[in-house]
């Protein structure tokens, strides 16, 4: 039986004897000849004769004339392995082996790390606002400055988590919440302005094509009659909040700018430039880990163009124009190279806990300047601090835990639950054994996102 979403917490979807089974195999006996009586009828069977006489050829089996009750029924996924009193009533003689969570899960899991490590963490580092002092603070996928990563999710129960980062966490669940419902303006953006050039916007009108999701403004414009061969620019700005709290990309398709002659003259698309800001939260009107978008176009020389003295503008940016990183995209796409859709189609974020060194987020604005040998989260060396961003592979459910919890004792074991800097990997154990100081039962496994030197080794250490 498929399964929509597969992770670390997943059980099965078939039930034997009341028991969650990820997969059954089941062996049929020889045909019963059943007369009615008490056991067929109590299972809410009818009593059947089975006959295993093979139909003809392209006619399929019955499977109650191979499987006794409720394991030929295909109206539901739950079996039995036996019945009460089948020695003295003879109703039942499959034979069912079930297959759990618990005998795949470990495999899978060692299959997961280490493709979350060659394909989420690169995402991950894709997905870092990168602070510069000599260009615009942006979104890229490489650079030698210090990345800033979305605040944690702080911990709870990860089915009913709305996955949102908050301001000031910095361990918890990966900040996972789609833009959409949290990322808004901050207020409605500024009219359209003229910041470069000779010329002059003569008449403007801004309005909302969609309320509180598209701004536009429209207008005219006119050349400077002194010298109409320089460009004019115009320019918009507009300022999103909670960018901080989620692992956000910009969308440049969001930002237009247009010009034409006169209507119904058709719009000529413009090539746009623009810059990111993330706000500290020390200005008016925008708020800590918000972003400012400013987007500018040089528009048409009106004279060169042909079109006597004035011409029209317009300029658009839509909400959407932080969009959700790819890395959150339940869809086939490219995303730093990988297709990680596989991640969020099967909720792994729920089994994922994410750790990040403080100063790598906007915690540190308005300085420049991610975490060092002082300030880093540690990787089972205790006196070596180098890393900037790391997950924890829960794992499933230990007999020690229960789930869904909001308690992060639940989900992960020791030294990682104790909410400090120092992450550790020991040895998978999935039971208590006599020597204590090798903390069993374990099963979390660490993946290393990003660092500074030293660089860790790979694939990663346990400890004893």
């Amino acid at each position: 039986m498929r399964q929509n979403a597969i992770n670390s917490d997943s059980s099965g979807q078939l039930s034997l004897d009341g028991q969650a089974a990820v997969a059954l195999v089941v062996a049929p006996g020889a045909a019963l000849a059943i007369a009615p009586n008490a056991n067929q009828i109590a299972a809410g069977c009818a009593a059947r004769s089975q006959s295993q006489v093979l139909a003809l050829p392209g006619t399929p089996p019955d499977p109650l004339d191979f499987l006794e009750c409720q394991n030929g029924s295909t109206a539901d996924n739950v079996f039995a392995a036996s019945v009460v009193d089948n020695a003295v009533n003879r109703v039942f003689n499959d034979q069912v082996l079930a297959i759990t969570a618990a005998d795949v899960m470990p495999a899978l899991e060692a299959a997961i790390a280490d493709r979350a490590q060659r394909e989420i963490a690169p995402a991950l580092r894709n997905a870092a606002f990168v602070l510069d002092s000599n260009n615009p603070r942006r979104w890229v996928a490489t650079s030698s400055n210090p990345p800033i990563y979305p605040y944690a999710t702080p911990f709870s129960d990860p089915t009913t988590s709305n996955h949102l980062g908050a301001v000031g966490t910095y361990q918890g669940l990966l900040s996972f919440a789609p833009s959409a419902g949290f990322v808004a303006f901050a207020a409605t953006p500024a009219d359209a302005v003229e910041t470069m050039g000779n010329g002059t916007i003569e008449t403007q009108t801004c309005s909302w094509e969609t309320a509180n999701e598209v701004r536009v403004c429209e207008g005219e414009y006119k050349k400077d009659s002194v010298d109409p061969s320089l460009p004019m620019r115009i320019e918009m700005t507009a300022t999103f909040t909670s960018v901080a709290m989620g692992f956000r990309s910009l969308d440049p398709a969001r930002l237009q700018a247009q010009a034409r002659n006169v209507n119904p003259d058709p719009w000529i698309n413009l090539a746009v430039n623009y810059q990111a800001d993330m706000n500290d939260g020390g200005t008016a009107g925008k708020p800590h880990g918000s972003v400012t978008v400013r987007f500018w176009a040089d528009l048409p020389n009106i004279p060169a163009m042909g079109w006597g003295t004035k011409a029209q503008f317009l300029v658009r940016i839509e909400r959407a124009a932080i969009a959700d990183h790819c890395v959150l995209s339940t869809a086939a796409v490219a995303c730093a190279g990988s297709d990680t859709s596989w991640f969020a189609r099967n909720q792994w974020q729920r089994s994922f806990y994410y750790g990040v060194a403080q100063t790598n987020t906007a915690n540190v604005l308005p300085a420049i300047g991610g975490c060092n040998s002082t300030n880093c989260l540690r990787f089972n060396d205790p006196a070596t601090r180098n890393i900037r961003l790391l997950l924890v592979l829960a794992g499933r459910r230990l007999d020690t835990q229960t789930r869904p919890s909001a308690s992060l004792a639940d989900y992960l074991e020791f030294q990682n639950a104790d909410l400090g800097t120092l992450y550790e990997q020991r040895p998978m154990r999935s039971a208590k054994i006599s020597d204590a100081t090798l903390m069993a039962p374990w099963n979390d496994r660490i993946i290393l996102a990003d660092w500074i030197a030293p660089n860790p080794t790979f694939p990663i250490a346990s400890l004893p």
